[in-house]
């Protein structure tokens, strides 16, 4: 068929061929105006999203926690340093530091557990003798 052509001549038929084929696929196909992006959202759609309702909730009151530790009432944060109670507690790293810990916190926790119940007396529940 294309043997007695030179290779130009064949490459240059296939190619208007393919130029032919390509502009009849493109004719074929029914051109329909885009009504949606790739996302899902409708080209023109207004007011799609209602607004979003207001709630009218109590503003936010802090109020601070009592724990009854049944024992003695902890050391404010400024007398731990005067009476001596950060002498016993190793000092805070710069990681600790940069994460927020202090050394009064360590020092506070451990005044709580061991002052936690000093004062807690249990009552035996009685018997009754009848």
């Amino acid at each position: 068929m294309f043997s007695d052509m030179s290779a130009k001549d064949i490459i240059a038929i296939h190619k208007h061929d393919q130029e032919k084929e390509d502009i009849e696929i493109e004719s074929s196909l029914p051109q329909q105006p885009a009504t949606q992006f790739s996302t899902g959202i409708r080209l023109g759609a207004q007011n799609a999203f209602l607004p979003v309702p207001d709630e009218k909730i109590e503003i936010y009151k802090y109020s601070p926690i009592h724990v009854d530790l049944c024992g003695p009432e902890l050391q404010e944060e400024e007398q731990l340093m005067s009476l001596g109670y950060m002498r016993n507690v190793r000092a805070t790293s710069d990681s600790e530091k940069a994460g927020g810990f202090d050394t009064k916190f360590s020092c506070q926790r451990a005044l709580q557990d061991a002052f936690c119940g000093l004062f807690y007396f249990p009552v035996a529940p009685q018997m009754d003798q009848s």
